[in-house]
């Protein structure tokens, strides 16, 4: 093994675990980094960047492709997908301006702002709701 290879990033422990089992069940050797410590206090995940599936250097071509038809299943499933690499990994963001209005009222309510970033590649977009 000269070194590993991310394939994915999740933001969801139990996503994260089926993916790794699903590599698993077709022959590969994946790595599922900080399992663990996210396990033991979930709100490391995003201190962390996420959960990292890691594989062999020499298999994560294959593994890509292996990964992407549940991809491409887990975006057909009505949530917003990312337009630049497909993820359904994404938040919406708030506004600064009325989450600090807000909380100076009494009001700790951020509104939306209708636009969304990915959490795999960091793409900003919107949408039509």
């Amino acid at each position: 093994m000269h070194g590993l290879a991310v394939v994915a990033v999740f933001h969801d422990l139990s996503e994260a675990q089926v993916a790794c089992s699903f590599l698993e069940a077709r022959g590969f050797h994946p790595l599922l980094r900080d399992r663990n410590t996210v396990a033991m206090n979930w709100g490391y995940l995003f201190a962390l960047g996420g959960l990292r599936l890691s594989v062999p250097a020499a298999e994560a071509g294959s593994a890509l492709e292996t990964l992407d038809p549940v991809r491409k299943a887990a975006s057909n499933d009505g949530s917003t997908a990312c337009p630049a690499c497909g993820s359904v990994g994404i938040f919406q963001k708030r506004s600064w301006f009325w989450s600090v209005l807000g909380l100076l009222n009494g009001v700790a309510a951020p509104r939306p702002t209708g636009r969304h970033v990915c959490r795999d590649c960091g793409h900003e977009f919107g949408y039509a709701p």
